[in-house]
């Protein structure tokens, strides 16, 4: 999963980069992907001395089932229940995400 993993955390971080640059007028580009070993560095190293840690959020864990099945090719489907508070949860879901990351 490597693999489609870091293809995702570059994407992420590239169209992020699109919107800061366009916001801020600047020129910073993806240079290399952290390094997770003893240093631990950031997901995605940038130019300029910015660097990006990449969390990607999902409503609950059949959410995340669902969207990396998909990225690996897998045939899956996803039930379309109804959610109460959707976007609480995902703040949640954030907030765990960060505090892992910690």
């Amino acid at each position: 999963m490597t693999n489609i993993k870091n293809r995702h955390e570059k994407a992420v971080c590239e169209d992020f980069l699109r919107h800061y640059n366009l916001i801020h007028q600047t020129n910073h580009t993806f240079i290399r992907f952290g390094k997770q070993d003893k240093i631990n560095e950031p997901d995605c190293i940038c130019s300029y001395e910015l660097n990006i840690e990449v969390i990607t959020l999902y409503y609950q864990p059949s959410h995340a089932k669902y969207v990396w099945n998909g990225a690996r090719g897998e045939t899956h489907t996803q039930s379309h229940g109804v959610m109460t508070n959707p976007d609480n949860k995902a703040f949640e879901n954030l907030e765990e995400s960060i505090q892992k990351k910690e």
